[in-house]
């Protein structure tokens, strides 16, 4: 026996749950407020993320900035990555 849910088709039902239906929510009954619901749920999250992502940069910022040895060998890699760049650009075939 398995187990329907709305349009989807799962494996089998434990025993416990034969014999009962598992229905949508009300809140799903009406499809654009769900999706407003839905959309200002995955808005604030991304918000929430974005805001956490950019509190670390800063902070990441600043931990390099302060420091000269960082910014030294910051400075050198991006150099040696433009060299190797332009060495594969004079090397390329037309």
């Amino acid at each position: 026996m398995t187990m329907k849910i709305g349009i989807l088709e799962c494996g089998p039902v434990p025993e416990a749950l034969r014999g009962t239906y598992i229905s949508y929510p009300a809140m799903f009954a009406a499809p654009l407020s769900s999706l407003l619901l839905l959309s200002a749920i995955f808005m604030a999250m991304t918000f929430a993320v974005f805001a956490v992502y950019g509190l670390f940069a800063a902070a990441m910022r600043d931990h390099v900035l302060t420091r000269p040895r960082v910014m030294l060998w910051l400075r050198r890699t991006f150099a040696a990555a433009f060299v190797g760049l332009g060495v594969k650009l004079a090397m390329a075939e037309r």
